[in-house]
């Protein structure tokens, strides 16, 4: 959904139920939460459509496929690609139907599903894994909704000229696995949320000129939130760091959907949620973080894209920036080159298990530092992946996915959490622009 102004008097809300467990009191420059009540149909985006409002912000309104012949051959494209790959390792079990674990789902009504994502699992280009009490958990647990989204999908086409499905009705199941795998299975780590707004760049306003209506806050169908639990950020960097009602909560994916064809839309509406994602992100000290996104249209596509920050000053060509696929997110003031501090990310084995940190974004020692950050003032994005709700293939595929994308989400949590505004403290006084992105 979008709703998008910079006018401040926006109607203020309680805060989001997932920081009423958390110390309450909410800081002086946090944002009050605006709830708007649930609706069918979302509103076109504007501020993503708008050439000029791409320009301000940094994004040059494309969508990359992770084979593009420039951008594709990118470090955050290879990083993409391994992400992809591993998100297709699946429990060894999964590909004998007769397996003690398939025995609830081999029967009846959910029978026929689970016969053909079993056998068709190899085709798939599905990875068998032993060992890994984990995820064979995880997938057990998960069975029943992935098979369960496709025969939702299509009951929703019967009789459908006389009872035209309704995009809460389309979207349910989606949030349903949304719920499943942020809310429990990243054990806190991530909280799933709907209707919750968020801030993005205004475009800046001449004299004499009338405020423009199509930039200030974006308000997608849900976004998944990384809880950060720090303390009260500094001064004039309160707003940047609130990209919601507060500052300990940072966007790490974010899904429109759309009831019908609107593909365009839907796009907008994740870019817009992106955005001010990065925004936050960069404005914390880490433009080289990942953040997520789901746009839902032509009834049952799923599309799902990516996009972080990139150094805009410097080719596409891989050649220019080939350190940058080791980069360590901790960031070092120039002052501090000579003497940089442990990592505390050690390296580990890969494996598909959300609990272990991820090698996409882990590197050597190389460092950021602020000089390097102040580079960081181009967006990109990706297309990593595309699904079709009615394939029980795709609908695994996508929550594996979604699961490997825990291990970032506490990466970055501990990234963050560890640096103790260091950065920002730093880019307060040599990147003050950083901090003026807020409506």
């Amino acid at each position: 959904m979008s709703d998008l102004s910079c006018d401040a008097n926006t109607a203020t809300m309680a805060q989001p139920a997932a920081a009423e467990a958390t110390p309450t009191g909410l800081p002086g420059g946090s944002r009050p939460v605006s709830r708007a009540p649930s609706r069918a149909g979302s509103v076109t985006s504007r501020a993503a459509a708008d050439p000029v409002w791409m320009a301000h912000v940094g994004w040059d309104g494309k969508f990359y496929p992770l084979d593009d012949a420039t951008y594709g051959q990118r470090p955050e494209a290879e990083n993409l690609k391994r992400i992809v790959e591993k998100s297709l390792i699946v429990p060894a079990w999964m590909a004998d139907i007769e397996s003690p674990e398939w025995a609830v789902y081999n029967k009846r009504r959910l029978r026929s599903g689970a016969l053909n994502l079993s056998l068709n699992m190899p085709l798939a280009g599905f990875t068998f894994k032993e060992d890994d009490g984990e995820l064979s958990f995880d997938v057990q647990e998960s069975l029943g909704l992935i098979l369960q989204i496709p025969r939702h999908a299509t009951a929703l086409e019967t009789y459908f000229l006389a009872i035209e499905p309704v995009e809460a009705e389309r979207r349910h199941p989606m949030d349903t696995l949304g719920s499943l795998v942020w809310d429990l299975q990243s054990e806190e780590r991530v909280l799933y949320r709907t209707e919750r707004k968020l801030a993005i760049p205004c475009l800046p306003t001449q004299a004499g000129q009338a405020r423009r209506e199509n930039s200030g806050e974006v308000q997608p169908d849900a976004c998944a939130f990384i809880y950060l639990p720090i303390s009260e950020p500094p001064g004039i960097a309160q707003a940047a760091l609130c990209t919601t009602a507060d500052y300990r909560f940072a966007p790490h994916w974010v899904t429109e959907y759309k009831r019908d064809h609107d593909r365009l839309d839907s796009r907008r509406q994740v870019t817009e949620g992106l955005v001010s994602a990065l925004y936050q992100r960069r404005a914390f000290g880490f433009p080289n973080h990942f953040v997520f996104g789901t746009a839902h249209y032509l009834r049952t596509t799923i599309e799902v894209v990516a996009a972080t920050w990139v150094r805009s000053a410097e080719p596409a060509e891989p050649a220019a920036r080939s350190q940058e696929a080791t980069t360590m997110s901790s960031v070092l003031h120039e002052d501090q080159k000579n003497n940089p501090p442990g990592n505390s990310l050690q390296e580990g084995d890969a494996t598909s298990s959300p609990s272990k940190t991820s090698d996409e974004v882990r590197g050597a020692n190389t460092t950021l530092t602020i000089k390097d950050i102040k580079k960081y003032n181009k967006i990109v994005i990706y297309t990593i992946a595309t699904y079709n709700m009615r394939k029980t293939g795709d609908m695994l595929q996508l929550y594996l996915l979604m699961r490997h994308t825990l291990a970032l989400a506490q990466q970055y949590k501990d990234e963050i959490v560890k640096d103790g505004y260091s950065r920002v403290h730093h880019l307060m006084r040599e990147a003050k622009e950083f901090y003026k992105w807020p409506p």
